[in-house]
């Protein structure tokens, strides 16, 4: 099914107090001044696929000053002959998170992305190359997110286990001595899961670039090739 995003509603989000925007199947190009909210268009594309932002990580930025909330409602049609699906997703701070899909409430996350594919390119992207290495992992994180379905649900449950393992470090003298242990097999559990999708990924990444590769050294002179380190080699 070929997919795309048909009209998207702004609610209370960075300076739209209620907009809303259609699109076409095709190409479609934001023209306007600066500072007009372009660019917080496309953030609200990408949210209401991925649930990030590839401005911030704090998500408690997009919703506009003196809201108490923002919703990001888009609906998504297709050049099929399906019927058209509507995903309305509402964050609100002080109380809770609430996604929709189809007018039906999603309690988890895995189930409510990647209804259409969204992959931003901006500027600040040159940091996979020059950047640390905790961007490529992002970049991979999001990656994995948008073509495993299962990888989300185990990336939530390598950093719970993480963080549970921590404080037990940092109290240990009020937890018996086999929780630590139970948190490290977790860990061991969900991270090799997210090893092993990250190394095919890369893996699928190298053919990609092998090709073009070719193309840009037509005399065989070089070669563009991604490397995946893993975090357990060497243990």
């Amino acid at each position: 099914m070929s997919a795309y995003l048909g009209k998207l509603r702004l609610q209370a989000f960075r300076n739209y107090s209620d907009s809303l925007v259609s699109f076409g199947p095709g190409l479609s190009v934001l023209l306007g001044r600066n500072g007009q909210g372009k660019s917080n268009v496309l953030e609200a594309v990408c949210y209401l696929a991925l649930l990030r932002s590839f401005r911030t990580h704090t998500i408690g930025v997009l919703r506009q000053w003196g809201a108490d909330s923002f919703v990001v409602e888009g609906e998504i049609g297709s050049t099929e002959a399906d019927p058209l699906a509507i995903h309305r997703l509402e964050v609100s701070y002080g109380e809770r998170r609430t996604l929709a899909l189809d007018g039906n409430l999603v309690d988890r996350a895995s189930e409510f992305i990647n209804q259409f594919q969204c992959v931003p390119l901006v500027p600040e992207d040159i940091d996979l190359v020059r950047g640390p290495a905790r961007e490529r992992r992002r970049f991979l994180d999001i990656l994995c997110t948008q073509t495993r379905p299962a990888y989300l649900g185990h990336l939530q449950s390598f950093h719970l286990a993480i963080r549970s393992r921590n404080a037990i470090l940092r109290a240990s003298d009020t937890y018996p001595e086999h929780a630590l242990a139970a948190y490290d097999e977790l860990v061991v559990v969900h991270g090799t899961a997210l090893e092993v999708v990250r190394g095919e990924l890369v893996g699928e990444l190298n053919r990609q670039l092998g090709a073009v590769g070719e193309r840009l050294f037509v005399d065989g002179g070089g070669k563009i090739v991604a490397k995946y380190s893993s975090f357990w080699e060497g243990q």
